[in-house]
């Protein structure tokens, strides 16, 4: 695989899951986002497919396409995480607290749970693990649907 149709394709598919990602913030924009982002992997990796030469194999199509899926994973997992800490900032762990109701964290400190790992979970700590979280996840499905989508692009047009 020395041409770097993963790479084109990744860079594409970077710049239409960071838009997708910041568009994905507004409240109802985000529920449609969310399905798209989805559909955008697999357009990325049929994209990478698309630019290898022909006679396209494959397993070398999926290694490309999920290559690309990667790329624009990552972009999107960072994305994420900077808009999550700066969401977080601008809330505070106070008004997170404050939203919960008395009376669910109340039911919550009788089954055993500390009321105060909620307000970990809403400063530093939540932001570190939900970032991660989210990398992780956007990385993994990058990658998998990028795999896939390559695979049936070459399949279908393996000319």
């Amino acid at each position: 695989m020395t041409n770097k149709a993963w790479f084109k394709a990744g860079l594409i598919g970077a710049g239409v899951i960071f838009i997708l990602t910041l568009l994905s913030q507004i409240p109802v924009v985000g529920c449609v986002c969310c399905g798209a982002i989805f559909l955008a992997y697999l357009g990325i990796s049929a994209l990478a497919g698309y630019f290898m030469p022909p006679r396209r194999n494959t397993g070398d199509a999926a290694v490309s396409g999920a290559l690309a899926g990667l790329i624009s994973g990552a972009v999107g997992g960072i994305v994420w995480a900077i808009v999550v800490a700066i969401q977080m900032a601008i809330t505070g762990t106070g008004d997170i607290m404050a939203a919960i109701d008395p009376a669910t964290l109340r039911q919550l400190a009788e089954l055993g749970i500390d009321p105060e790992t909620f307000a970990m979970l809403s400063g530093v700590g939540g932001v570190a693990l939900v970032n991660g979280l989210c990398c992780l996840s956007s990385l993994a499905l990058g990658a998998g649907f990028g795999a896939i989508g390559g695979a049936i692009f070459a399949a279908v047009r393996p000319e």
